[in-house]
């Protein structure tokens, strides 16, 4: 037992040892990515989050592997890649422990732990099912679903955001429908309103922004959400 979670990586590096952390590294990237986007399917998930899951493991552990196992250049490394994943837009707090796990398998790799890089894999994986299974993390909340009149050659992904922000404590887009006969697109938005915020203030902002047309809010939907 003590063999199979030992390093890899002896007093030299091989052509089998670098092979395996390799290989290793991209397998559990493979694995957490999948796990990634299963327990997403629902809510959504961010592609480019996906490939960078199955990406970070295979290249932090290569720079630990080539630096001859320095570990505070492969802390700092860490470091550095988790601030700029808190300045990504968009981004949740299951995206962060997703791609803090990935960072934390390639560090192991890296390391030549691979037999341990694996073990955690699959427990962190597991638990990750279980709760998305049994959604022990899921609140209920009352939501509102917003309709949106936009007119065609306006770009509605982003027309709106700096309204959402001010009022909304979550928005997600549903649904986007094309007018044909008015030229307009009509999106719909999962919303929740921030407490204490005005309606009336909110849906006249929208209108100012979308040139007057059509705003359609339903209120006190039920949904299970992750908290």
């Amino acid at each position: 037992m003590n063999i199979i979670f030992s390093s890899v990586i002896g007093s030299e590096f091989t052509l089998m040892s670098t092979a395996v952390i390799f290989f290793t590294s991209l397998l559990t990237g493979f694995i957490l990515s999948e796990v990634y986007m299963y327990t997403n399917k629902e809510s959504g998930y961010n592609s480019h989050i996906s490939e960078a899951i199955i990406m970070f493991p295979f290249v932090i552990g290569t720079v630990l592997m080539v630096s001859s196992v320095n570990y505070t250049g492969a802390v700092v490394l860490a470091f550095a890649i988790g601030v700029c994943i808190f300045k990504m837009n968009g981004i949740t707090q299951k995206d962060i422990i997703y791609i803090f796990s990935s960072l934390a398998s390639g560090i192991i790799c890296g390391m030549g732990y691979v037999a341990c890089a694996a073990y955690y894999i699959v427990i962190f994986c597991i638990c990750m099912i279980v709760i998305e299974k049994l959604k022990i993390c899921s609140v209920k909340k009352e939501v509102s679903v917003l309709t949106i009149s936009v007119p065609e050659m306006e770009d509605y992904s982003d027309a709106f955001d700096d309204i959402f922000k001010k009022y909304l404590s979550y928005c997600k887009v549903i649904s986007v429908k094309n007018s044909c006969q008015y030229a307009q697109y009509n999106v719909e938005y999962l919303i929740q309103v921030k407490k204490g915020a005005c309606e009336k203030s909110f849906i006249d902002a929208i209108k100012a922004r979308n040139g007057n047309l059509e705003v359609i809010l339903l209120k006190d939907v039920e949904c299970k959400s992750a908290a």
